[in-house]
């Protein structure tokens, strides 16, 4: 019991610390079409989008946040760390309001900004004028990285190209999550289109006025894209679903731990009603000697807590191994405080004591005389 009380505790707090974590972009009120085919009218709807009242931003990005993976793409780059190592990068294409959108910081240089004739590539023009044009440009992009992506590429100038990366960088940005928080943090590229064909688009909506929002955002839906299902979702759902797998595991543990308890607990009763028959005549005797009802109540309820805290000891270390086990699966997550144990031994004998005051009480109160009248 005490053991499936502690794991319990851990899964439930490891659950509040991602749910709370910051991931370094503001995930409340932000609303998401995922992977679309814009057919070339994404800056125009993004126009009308904009100019409905509630809505704050937006953008259109190959990258949202409960996506499933850290951008559109990934190559491995030099490690200017470790000869002979790679480093995997992700790269997120968007428009240059990615950045306002997100709520992302800007910590060193400047943003992406399309008066800067490097900000910003054609690649189906370049395509057409052949590959090697294409690969030169984007080598040459103006991209943004996160804090991480600087620390692990040992940047500490901007402006100049990354060995084996594409893009130079021109500005750090606070880091972010891009994965879920089962995956370590990875560097990742910014760049900024100034037409997006594919991508996603995400709003910035403000609180209160959702409501009003999805209707007129259905009716321009509707107007742009008669032929398309107005399928949207809110990110910060979206992201609480990737861990229904652990929000079942809680549910279960949680059910299971009161049925265990409960199970002991009755257990426990019984144990200490037949104890109190068998040592009847024995507190009748402390009574008659003087003996309170508190100093009676101890002495029968003491040999049940000395066996409660040998099972904290035995059952601490069973827990810890397989809660330690089981938070492997996560790159980011809490550490196994000792005050954690602590906390489901606490539990575990307060309720024993409850369950044992009442029979302890009961035999201590009795008449002395009933018990000692066949003597």
């Amino acid at each position: 019991s005490v053991a499936v009380l502690t794991v319990t505790i851990i899964v439930q707090k490891q659950l509040h610390f991602m749910d709370n974590k910051d991931l370094g972009y503001d995930k409340n009120n932000l609303l998401r079409f995922s992977d679309l085919d814009w057919n070339g009218k994404g800056n125009a709807f993004k126009h009308q989008v904009l100019s409905i009242p509630g809505v704050e931003n937006a953008s259109i990005a190959t990258w949202y946040p409960e996506s499933g993976g850290g951008g559109y793409m990934t190559l491995n780059a030099d490690d200017p760390t470790q000869k002979g190592n790679k480093l995997k990068v992700w790269y997120i294409n968007a428009d240059f309001d990615f950045v306002n959108t997100m709520k992302f910081h800007l910590l060193k240089g400047r943003l992406l900004d399309p008066k800067f004739s490097k900000d910003a590539i054609n690649a189906d023009s370049l395509m057409a004028k052949g590959g090697n044009k294409l690969d030169s440009a984007r080598i040459d992009q103006s991209m943004l990285i996160s804090a991480y992506t600087a620390k692990m590429f040992s940047i500490k100038t901007l402006g100049q190209t990354v060995k084996g990366a594409t893009g130079t960088p021109v500005g750090i940005i606070n880091n972010f999550n891009n994965e879920s928080l089962k995956e370590d943090m990875k560097p990742v590229f910014i760049s900024a289109s100034k037409s997006m064909r594919y991508g996603s688009m995400l709003m910035r909506i403000q609180p209160g006025s959702e409501k009003a929002v999805l209707t007129k955002l259905y009716k321009a839906w509707q107007h742009f894209f008669p032929d398309k299902v107005f399928d949207y979702a809110w990110v910060d759902q979206e992201l609480n679903k990737q861990y229904a797998a652990e929000q079942k595991l809680q549910q279960m543990f949680t059910t299971f731990s009161f049925m265990i308890l409960t199970l002991a607990a009755l257990g426990l009763f019984g144990l200490t009603t037949f104890i109190a028959e068998i040592r009847i005549k024995e507190i009748g005797i402390r009574k008659v000697l003087g003996a309170s009802v508190s100093a009676i109540s101890v002495t029968l309820s003491k040999d049940f807590i000395k066996l409660i805290l040998i099972s904290i000891i035995v059952a601490s270390p069973v827990a810890w191994y397989f809660a330690n086990k089981w938070l492997q699966n996560y790159a980011y997550k809490i550490t196994l405080s000792w005050w954690l144990f602590a906390l489901s031994g606490l539990g575990a004998i307060l309720i024993a004591i409850i369950t044992i005051s009442y029979q302890t009480i009961k035999s201590a109160t009795a008449n002395p005389v009933k018990s000692l009248r066949s003597e």
